[in-house]
């Protein structure tokens, strides 16, 4: 079995594992035929050969249709409170009594309570001066 044979075969296993299918399924086929084709005009490219970007980006198109996406999942946990390091053994300082309540404001002056006006009242002038 030459190179390119060998390499097929590992195409189709990686494929067959990533679509969790067979390595004879159909879709597996297609892929790895695919995606080999993929690496001889990543080759070509290499080598110094003119390449078309469409021949790649046509290719990339119709491997998005039959892989999916990898979906990422990250889960996270949360632990209680260390108050000791394990590693370098670093204490916590203990947190602080919480601040007092806070006192009652004073009571809000009426809304009702008239307002002494801010206008000095003048004597009328007295004509002659």
């Amino acid at each position: 079995m030459n190179d390119r044979a060998k390499r097929y075969r590992e195409l189709c296993r990686e494929v067959a594992r990533q679509l969790n299918t067979k390595p004879s399924d159909e879709r597996v086929v297609h892929v790895a035929t695919l995606r080999m084709m993929r690496e001889a005009i990543q080759a070509k490219l290499i080598a110094g050969h003119h390449v078309d970007p469409a021949d790649l980006l046509r290719l990339d198109e119709a491997l998005r249709t039959y892989v999916p996406k990898e979906q990422h999942r990250v889960d996270i946990q949360y632990v209680g409170t260390i108050d000791r390091c394990p590693k370098c053994g670093y204490e916590r300082p203990a947190s602080p009594e919480p601040p007092p309540p806070p006192k009652p404001s004073s009571p809000a002056i009426p809304a009702a309570a008239p307002r002494a006006p801010n206008v000095v009242q003048l004597e009328p002038r007295r004509s002659g001066i």
